[in-house]
């Protein structure tokens, strides 16, 4: 593993890097340092913690793994005093049906939602609720796959 450093009058980084592993290092204070790594062979970002100004590192918590994240939003026209149903197509497919969490943007919660009704690797299908007058409304989504 190589690295480079670079250093300024305030702050010193340090950045490693190899073919799969790119690392950011923080300054050294009262002994603790951290690093931030990419690793393209387990596909996540991972945190180390060092105690010993950086001689032995233990992960000290997973941030992001390698999954799959999309997201988005979806005009609704709503009938009034009814449902709604939502067709949402990814932008690409997932390689599992993904986890669905959905949104609608209205100033009375107490008489709009939305739900999920069913998923698949291509996208969803979901449901407004509206107990109010006919309107258009915006349903923001998000889906995951770990």
């Amino acid at each position: 593993m190589g690295f480079i450093h670079i250093q300024n009058s305030n702050l010193s980084k340090r950045v490693y890097y190899s073919d799969s592993v790119i690392a950011l290092q923080s300054p050294v204070v009262n002994n603790v340092t951290y690093r931030f790594q990419v690793d393209s062979r387990s596909g996540g970002v991972i945190l180390y913690k060092s105690e010993d100004n950086g001689l032995n590192w233990e992960r000290d918590k997973k941030i992001l793994s390698s999954a799959d994240i999309q997201s988005g939003s979806a005009s609704v026209n709503l009938t009034a005093n009814g449902t709604t149903q939502l067709e949402v197509t990814s932008p690409k497919a997932f390689l599992a049906n993904p986890n669905i969490y959905v949104n609608v943007v209205t100033s009375r919660p107490d008489l709009r939602s939305a739900s999920v009704k069913s998923r698949t690797k291509l996208g969803f299908t979901g449901a407004v609720y509206n107990d109010s007058s006919a309107g258009t409304v915006v349903v923001f989504w998000s889906a995951i796959t770990p």
